[in-house]
C-alpha cells in the first residue's frame, strides 16, 4: 500500500531527526543513493537549527565555546525535535536539557543562564497588551484592595537563582573579554520584562521579587504583600505596587 502525503512527511522527519530508515524505500535514486540524499538534509537542519539556537543563547555559547555548545546543540536537537512551524518557539527546553547533560555537568550556573537568555528571548516576541487603567485603581475602595488579583505583562519572567545569573549576562553583553565573575558570590533574583521595544532585565530586592511572584501565580493583594514582607520586612508596598503600575509591569487586574 502506497502511503499517503501525511505518512510520507512523517517518514521524512524521522530519517531526518532520528535516521529512521522507513523512507529509504519510496527514494528515488538518481546519482547519489538515499542515505546520501537524507544526509543533506540532516546536515542543512542542524546547521539551521544550531543556528537559531546561538541567535538564543549567545551568552552561554561564549561560555562554553563555539565547539562545546555546536556538539550541544546537536545532541539537543536530535533529543528535542522542533514541534512548532515557527523557528522562535524552538530551544525552550534546552535550560532544562543543559541541566541534564553530563558533559556540562561541572557547569552549574549554565542552566539558569540559559533560562534568563530564553526569558530575554520570550519577552522579545511577547504580545503588547493595553496599559492599566489607573483610574480602575483609584475607584476601587482601598479596603478591597486585599482582594484584587494582577495580571502581570505577558513578557515578565521571573528567575531565582543560586547563582549571580545576572552578573555573568551583564558581563557578556559587550565584544571582548569580560570581567571575571566569582560565582561564589551569591545568587540574584531577577525580572526579564519587554517595556515598550526594549527587552531589560532588572535585579529585583527580595521583597519585590516576593510580591511579583506571589501575583504572578495568581494571588490575591494581600497574599503578596505578606509575602513581600515575609521576604523583607522594611518592603514599601504602596510605593511598589505605584511603582509595578507605573512601569506596566502590571497591565490589568480583576475583583473578586
Amino acid at each position: 500500500m502506497t502511503p499517503g502525503l501525511r505518512e510520507l512527511q512523517q517518514a521524512f522527519a524521522r530519517a531526518v531527526f532520528n535516521n529512521d530508515a522507513t523512507l529509504h524505500p519510496h527514494l528515488l535514486d538518481g546519482q547519489f543513493g538515499a542515505e546520501r540524499l537524507l544526509r543533506v538534509y540532516q546536515h542543512n537542519t542542524g546547521a539551521n537549527l544550531t543556528d537559531a539556537l546561538a541567535a538564543v543563547y549567545p551568552v552561554v555559547k561564549r561560555l562554553v565555546g563555539d565547539g562545546f555548545f555546536d556538539f550541544s546543540a546537536d545532541r539537543y536537537w536530535h533529543a528535542h525535535p522542533p514541534i512548532s512551524g515557527n523557528i522562535h518557539d524552538f530551544g525552550d527546553s534546552f535550560p532544562d536539557f543543559l541541566a541534564g547533560f553530563e558533559p556540562a555537568r561541572t557547569l552549574a550556573y549554565l542552566p539558569d543562564v540559559a533560562r534568563l537568555e530564553w526569558a530575554w528571548h520570550r519577552a522579545f516576541h511577547a504580545p503588547d497588551p493595553e496599559p492599566m487603567d489607573r483610574q480602575q485603581l483609584a475607584d476601587i475602595d482601598p479596603a478591597e484592595y486585599g482582594n484584587l488579583r494582577f495580571r502581570l505583562h505577558p513578557s515578565v519572567c521571573l528567575i531565582k537563582s543560586v547563582w549571580p545569573v545576572l552578573r555573568i549576562w551583564e558581563a557578556h553583553q559587550q565584544p571582548g573579554e569580560p570581567n571575571l565573575i566569582d560565582i561564589d558570590q551569591g545568587g540574584e533574583t531577577t525580572m526579564v520584562i519587554r517595556r515598550g521595544l526594549e527587552v531589560v532585565v532588572e535585579r529585583l530586592p527580595p521583597g519585590e521579587y516576593a510580591f511579583l511572584e506571589s501575583l504572578a501565580r495568581s494571588e490575591p493583594m494581600a497574599s503578596a504583600c505578606e509575602a513581600a514582607l515575609i521576604a523583607d520586612m522594611t518592603t514599601d508596598i504602596p510605593a511598589l505596587l505605584n511603582r509595578a503600575v507605573e512601569q506596566k509591569t502590571l497591565v490589568g487586574l480583576v475583583r473578586l
